[in-house]
């Protein structure tokens, strides 16, 4: 830190003086590279070098919230066209699936009623397989087979 030079008799006055001479100085130069770096942004936002500093950063500051919701609307946007692609995806694929539900679950109720209350019915594209849960046999012969395969 610079130490101004006094006098080796000065006046405690004289010295405030001398040191609050050289913090202005200092202070000064301070405020001219402050004022410098600011016009140079205005130059670089292609703003009049007449603008304020609070009308400057009050256009900052608005563009700043006006960005915000933008980005905030579109990211909503973007979340509603998904969920719609997501529901139309899912319609579509209950639109397939529902016609072979029904093909593979068209039972004749008079075999139902005539199995014994330990066979399961189940439904396949082709067939429906009965499943004897006592002896973990199927009609196909399939001892090994799955129940939730």
């Amino acid at each position: 830190r610079d130490v101004p030079v006094c006098k080796v008799n000065s006046t405690h006055f004289e010295r405030f003086a001398a040191f609050a001479k050289l913090e202005l100085q200092q202070a000064l130069e301070v405020i001219k590279e402050a004022h410098q770096q600011f016009t140079e942004t205005l130059d670089f936002f292609c703003e009049d070098s007449n603008t304020q500093v609070g009308d400057f950063f009050g256009i900052i500051d608005q563009f700043m919230i006006a960005f915000d919701k933008t980005q905030e609307q579109v990211e909503r946007d973007e979340e509603d066209k998904l969920k719609a692609a997501r529901r139309t995806l899912a319609k579509e694929a209950r639109l397939k699936v529902k016609p072979a539900f029904k093909n593979a679950v068209a039972v004749d109720a008079s075999k139902i009623s005539d199995e014994k209350p330990s066979t399961l019915l189940l439904p396949s594209m082709n067939s429906t397989t009965r499943f004897d849960i006592d002896t973990a046999e199927s009609n196909d012969g399939d001892s090994k087979h799955a129940l939730f395969a």
